[in-house]
């Protein structure tokens, strides 16, 4: 799982178009004489700033660091896709590029068959300056999850399992037993499944069409998040479905008061 550094939210501030504002003089006296002076022409008495400063700056470190505080964004899109493997230069630009177009402020890859000694060389390229960590079991850590967290939380991945006998066309037949272990675990650890667009099949071998990818959220979800979108994409370059999460700002209409005049 990889996610940004707050480094890279400080870079990217850096490379902001810059402007120029007047620093406040450091004594009142000075700050009297100034107001009635027009601004000198040229370079003295002005300091380079990003567009994010004030005019009025009275603690330049605290000031600092409540803008980067300021600046610092929520995670707008979550990603868990299954890629089948990151080892090939070309996927590994493919993959960055993709990420670069959704926006991500968190991606899980899934079976990437990279090697432990190379996944630092891999993230590098595909992920450069975000914090990643090694996968952990899915099935086991929903169970701990439900277990010891009593707030809202969400799951996404590939179950490698199907629920209803039409998720999968091709192939063996879906049997019960097949359903009835994944069925057992959304209800015992009261999961649910997103509402969600994009495609319903998300593997594919061009023979098997399957549905085993998902994102599911326990009861609490909505008493936190109003509202969450969820994209089952294109496949593109793997043969699973990527799955991004989305907390869309919805604005609120305009409240107007409104009387009745009798």
């Amino acid at each position: 799982m990889f996610g940004h550094t707050q480094d890279v939210y400080r870079k990217k501030d850096t490379e902001r178009k810059e402007r120029r504002v007047r620093v406040q003089p450091e004594h009142h006296e000075q700050q009297e004489q100034h107001e009635q002076q027009e601004p000198p022409d040229g370079e003295e008495g002005f300091q380079k700033v990003t567009r994010h400063s004030t005019e009025r700056v009275v603690d330049r470190e605290a000031e600092h660091e409540a803008k980067h505080i300021r600046d610092y964004p929520l995670i707008d899109t979550i990603i868990s896709w299954n890629v089948r493997g990151m080892n090939s230069p070309q996927k590994q630009e493919g993959i960055r590029l993709f990420l670069q177009l959704q926006l991500t402020g968190m991606v899980g890859f899934l079976e990437t068959k990279v090697k432990e000694e190379n996944m630092t060389q891999v993230v590098g390229r595909v992920c450069s300056n975000w914090q990643w960590a090694q996968r952990i079991p899915l099935w086991s850590t929903v169970v701990t999850i439900s277990n010891t967290l009593d707030e809202s939380w969400c799951v996404l991945g590939d179950f490698n399992s199907v629920l209803h006998q039409g998720e999968r066309i091709g192939g063996n037949e879906v049997s019960e037993s097949e359903m009835i272990d994944f069925g057992d675990c959304l209800s015992n650890y009261r999961l649910q499944e997103f509402s969600y667009v994009g495609a319903f099949f998300t593997w594919t071998n061009k023979t098997i069409w399957s549905r085993i990818d998902r994102a599911l959220h326990n009861t609490l979800w909505y008493d936190t998040f109003d509202y969450t979108h969820v994209i089952y994409q294109p496949q593109g370059l793997s043969d699973h479905s990527p799955i991004s999460l989305d907390f869309p700002t919805c604005p609120r209409p305009r409240t107007t008061f409104q009387f009745c005049n009798m």
